[in-house]
């Protein structure tokens, strides 16, 4: 059984597309890892100062290899290490 169409999903409003695009063009003359941890940072503040989550942790991406059923995480600066 079919129901009625579902509606397209709401679009955001010229507001909201320029504060896009303002986003976007401060920073896009940072290095890609700056660009991203600065996104980061404001999606995070602004989403804890709107109520939206709480954060209750952080997690990272870290170079490892399985060793059996340990696994080796090493210095992401030094993988020698």
């Amino acid at each position: 059984m079919t129901g009625p169409p579902t509606p397209p999903p709401p679009q955001p409003d010229a507001a909201a597309w320029d504060r896009i695009q303002a986003v976007f063009h401060r920073v896009a003359d940072l290095p890609l890892d700056a660009q991203l941890e600065a996104l980061f940072d404001e999606w995070v503040a602004k989403a804890t100062r709107l109520g939206y989550v709480k954060p209750q942790g952080i997690c990272g991406i870290y170079p490892c290899q399985a060793d059996g059923d340990e696994v080796l995480v090493y210095d992401p600066e030094d993988h020698g290490k």
